[in-house]
């Protein structure tokens, strides 16, 4: 892309700035700093574009506040686009999708310009997320309790569990948010209720509609409960005692790396200690666990398959050197050694380094290499979703939309940004090798590829394992093998089964 084009960019952004003003704000003089940022956040987001103009009245309620060019704290949040909880349901979702951009364009204008760190991004985010999650509960407890003639304090609420990013306060711009539901069920029976899970199952489905459903207003966050016990196949709410008994005699290893960043958002003090006391001895053991390596191991090699099958090279979350190696390497030695070194017992994955390195379980500069790599390819992620405020982690293929991403990183050309983008995932990848290369070295290609069609879920099968049966009969065995997995019998297995079986299949 020439510097010409370059420049007819960021003119056609001061063009749509300006203009905007004109229209809007005819007789108010903006303060310098918000004049001068305004084109560069138009340059790198075409929803700030499309919502300033669509809602100007959302972005004119950030001026006249004056907390643009503030560092966010829940205390300076403006009030005036906040949910009536009373209103009926379309003027609710209505509401909590107004609530939503405001924040947004807030977050978008101060991580464009420059002005908020990666800490902050992730604090907005995620104290938005609780926000909008927890006036949503609110709605569908006092919804669902009306359908079920019950006095709304008759009940307790739901209980939420933030998993993954959202648990540990570190979403991106446009992230799912990962949840598990359960209730107490120590609570006796009221109203027409007949069962207390069919009135939490109600709230819980109520609660995915308010912030999942696309309107003409957009979404809230979308919802994913996959982490929940048994995955899709599970209940939507399980009892606290259910939930208690599934993690202490089910649960998985793949699960008590999910549960390092497990957060209530939801429930009294008791209720979170007594969860948290269960468990925390189901994720962290008091003595040095090697064997938690298996776990990551076997997910890394599903990802590398599915990186190869769907031609991710270019995603910088699951490619080869991306975000998600960080994490897993971090999670890992906190597995291994969390249970007797309290301090690697985080949520935060920045925090976790620092202890790491203090620990000497990792060289300085390893741990240094992975904080910078984590920065740099967090920033990217945000850059890249900012534009058009979608979840994507891929990186684009056209030079126009290259060079663009390329100056909202501070890169004068694409070609200097994407070498600063494999140096630092050539550092993630040789590091994260390092942790799992001693039991893949020992196994043959052959084997790893079985192992890897048989951990794979439903349709992110690698066929070419199978090349030697042919198409037809390749299919029909995939189909075969699902449906055993997929039997209550298979599904329902305990960890020690489950581990013998995935020995077994192979």
């Amino acid at each position: 892309m020439t510097n010409t084009n370059m420049h007819e960019q960021t003119i056609r952004a001061l063009q749509a700035w300006q203009q905007w003003q004109a229209e809007y704000l005819p007789d108010t003089v903006l303060d310098e700093s918000i004049q001068a940022k305004g084109p560069r956040v138009l340059e790198y987001s075409e929803f700030v574009v499309t919502e300033i103009n669509r809602n100007p009245e959302i972005f004119q309620c950030l001026l006249e506040t004056d907390v643009l060019g503030k560092t966010f704290s829940p205390s300076i949040s403006p009030t005036a686009f906040k949910p009536d909880l009373t209103g009926d349901e379309r003027d609710f979702m209505v509401a909590l999708r107004r609530f939503r951009k405001l924040h947004m364009l807030w977050i978008y204008w101060r991580d464009l310009s420059d002005d908020a760190d990666l800490e902050e991004t992730f604090a907005h985010i995620s104290w938005l997320a609780d926000e909008c999650l927890n006036m949503a509960l609110s709605w569908a407890h006092s919804f669902s309790c009306q359908r079920f003639s019950i006095a709304p304090e008759s009940l307790s609420p739901l209980l939420i569990m933030a998993m993954g990013k959202y648990g540990a306060e570190e979403l991106n711009v446009s992230s799912d948010i990962d949840l598990i539901f359960c209730y107490d069920d120590s609570q006796p029976l009221t109203g027409r209720l007949r069962a207390l899970e069919l009135f939490y199952t109600q709230v819980g489905r109520k609660l995915i509609q308010l912030l999942d459903q696309r309107t003409a207003d957009g979404f809230v966050f979308r919802v994913d409960m996959r982490l929940r016990p048994y995955g899709d196949s599970g209940p939507l709410v399980m009892s606290q005692s259910a939930m208690e008994s599934y993690y202490l005699e089910q649960g998985r290893d793949w699960e008590r790396f999910a549960m390092i960043k497990a957060r209530f958002v939801t429930g009294d003090e008791t209720q979170i200690d007594e969860l948290y006391g269960i468990l925390k001895p189901f994720v962290y053991r008091r003595y040095v666990d090697f064997s938690v390596l298996e776990a990551p191991r076997k997910m890394k090699r599903l990802i590398e398959s599915e990186v190869r099958r769907r031609n991710l090279g270019t995603n910088i979350k699951l490619g080869a050197g991306g975000i998600r190696e960080v994490e897993f390497f971090a999670q890992a030695l906190q597995l291994i050694h969390g249970g007797r070194e309290p301090r690697l017992q985080s949520r935060e994955l920045l925090a976790t380094l620092k202890v790491i390195a203090e620990l000497d379980l990792v060289a300085v500069d390893s741990a240094l290499h992975l904080e910078e790599a984590y920065r740099f390819l967090r920033k990217l992620e945000h850059r890249l979703q900012a534009y058009k405020d979608e979840q994507t982690q891929i990186l684009p293929d056209s030079d126009t939309d290259c060079e663009r991403l390329a100056r909202s990183m501070g890169f004068d050309t694409w070609t200097e940004c994407e070498s600063a983008i494999q140096f630092h995932r050539e550092h993630v990848n040789c590091i994260f090798a390092d942790l799992f290369a001693t039991e893949e070295a020992t196994a043959s290609n052959t084997d790893l590829q079985y192992e890897d069609f048989w951990l794979a879920d439903d349709g992110a099968y690698d066929f070419a394992v199978l090349a030697p049966l042919g198409e037809e009969q390749s299919k029909a065995f995939a189909n075969h093998l699902q449906h055993f997995k997929t039997e209550s019998s298979i599904r329902n297995m305990g960890p020690r089964g489950s581990k013998v079986l995935d020995e077994l299949m192979p």
